[in-house]
């Protein structure tokens, strides 16, 4: 994520220093390089623009390393604006960035229990869930910016976390009545979110 960290102006030094901000966790970048605006996922970028949806990182450390990192003319594009001063020429320049919208997410699961004895199983498997989507399980990145959302990650997540509990089914909604076990496609301005009190956990001996 970081690979990029000492060029500039080229998107992968662009995503490189967001990520090395402190708090950013995921983040989607799109540029338009052309003369006319172009539109991505309802997502709308000027001419010779760039545009970041960043999670994380307060908003003045997220403008100012834009601010340091985009290419030379190029304009911003987004809901969030920061002012940030040039230390050299004194100029202030409106950084702009998007902030992801959460699509709350809610779950169905079915365990059996394998003889595993444990005090709350359905506690135990949403906090394995609700982990995994906060990116709180070490080598997982969880829910994140523009990345769909997974009844089997979630899945795997109870299996990693609640050994030997054995998934049967899992399936993920947007409104909590149709649910499916197909992913959940999230935009490039979108992430999902989930609580524990979305999901619904059956529990089975066989």
């Amino acid at each position: 994520q970081t690979w990029a960290l000492q060029g500039v102006a080229l998107p992968e030094a662009i995503i490189s220093g967001l990520y090395n901000t402190a708090g950013v966790r995921s983040l989607t970048f799109r540029e338009n390089t052309t003369n006319a605006p172009v539109t991505f996922e309802g997502v709308t970028l000027a001419a010779h623009s760039v545009y970041a949806c960043v999670d994380g990182g307060t908003d003045n450390a997220v403008a100012l390393s834009l601010f340091r990192k985009k290419s030379l003319g190029a304009g911003w594009n987004g809901g969030t604006t920061v002012n940030v001063t040039d230390p050299y020429s004194g100029q202030v320049y409106p950084v702009k960035f998007d902030r992801p919208t959460v699509r709350n997410i809610w779950a169905k699961i079915t365990v059996v229990t394998n003889g595993a004895s444990y005090p709350d199983t359905p506690a135990l498997v949403r906090a394995a869930m609700v982990d995994y989507a906060n990116g709180q399980i070490e080598g997982e990145a969880g829910f994140v910016v523009g990345g769909d959302v997974s009844p089997f990650e979630l899945a795997s997540a109870v299996n990693r976390q609640a050994a030997p509990l054995y998934v049967r089914t899992c399936s993920v909604s947007t409104e909590g009545v149709t649910y499916t076990t197909a992913e959940i496609p999230m935009l490039v301005n979108q992430k999902g979110g989930l609580i524990a009190g979305n999901i619904d956990v059956t529990v089975t001996a066989t």
